[in-house]
């Protein structure tokens, strides 16, 4: 479990599976440049403040090289962007396509009492996150602070990003790449079992497809034994 919060860029000792939960306070910008592994194909980009320094004529003194980490596959990177688009479409993150126009993804958080309220979304090419708190643990924050400052922010960045133009939302710039070992396929939302008709579509990666059972009989069983084993988890 450590490695795999090293790995993300979060340097905390647990021991805990509630780790997964979130049941640990980390630092926004940490956070934040894990989340970066997603749109980046399974790669962690570190952040950086300062690009480069120039001195009065404009001659580059230092610049700033941008360090990435490998973290995950380029299949388990879509799978994560691929359920925290489901958030974002119609879950608590929803309130992030206010006046937003292109894919996103994402996840909402808010601690225990309402301390800390915190939206991470990102598009293929942005990824930002927003925490709202105060200092004073007696005031609290509202649960949808975060997530409905995030749009209108993401939207200036892509204006920026297109001298001021907006550009249409099916721009491929800002939209998911498909890894070419994903596959669609509907399942059985009851028992997760795949269908030929009806059911819900979902994505999974090459070989790890859930198969198409029988249960004629309604003995309402779950699957067991189907997962996916990321090479990165071992080393």
């Amino acid at each position: 479990m450590n490695d795999g919060f090293r790995r993300f860029g979060l340097n905390r000792k647990v021991e805990d599976l509630s780790a997964a939960l979130g049941s640990h306070e980390v630092v926004p910008i940490n956070l934040i440049s894990g989340f970066t592994t997603f749109p980046n194909g399974g790669t962690r980009t570190q952040p950086i403040f300062i690009t480069k320094v120039e001195d009065t004529k404009g001659n580059v003194l230092e610049r700033s090289a941008v360090q990435r980490h490998k973290v995950c596959s380029p299949e388990v990177a879509y799978i994560m962007t691929s359920m925290m688009q489901s958030v974002t479409a119609s879950g608590t993150g929803a309130g992030s396509r206010n006046g937003y126009f292109w894919q996103n993804a994402g996840k909402t958080g808010t601690s225990e009492d309402y301390n800390d309220s915190w939206f991470i979304g990102f598009n293929k090419a942005f990824t930002l996150g927003i925490w709202t708190g105060f200092d004073n643990s007696r005031i609290k924050t509202g649960t949808a602070n975060a997530v409905n400052i995030w749009g209108p922010i993401m939207t200036k960045a892509i204006r920026l990003d297109n001298n001021g133009r907006t550009p249409g939302a099916n721009d491929a710039r800002y939209n998911f790449s498909v890894p070419d070992d994903i596959i669609h396929q509907n399942i059985n939302p009851r028992t997760g079992f795949s269908v030929s008709e009806g059911g819900i579509p979902e994505v999974f990666i090459q070989g790890t497809v859930p198969p198409a059972v029988s249960d004629s009989l309604r003995y309402n069983f779950y699957p067991t034994g189907y997962g996916f084993q990321d090479k990165y988890e071992q080393d």
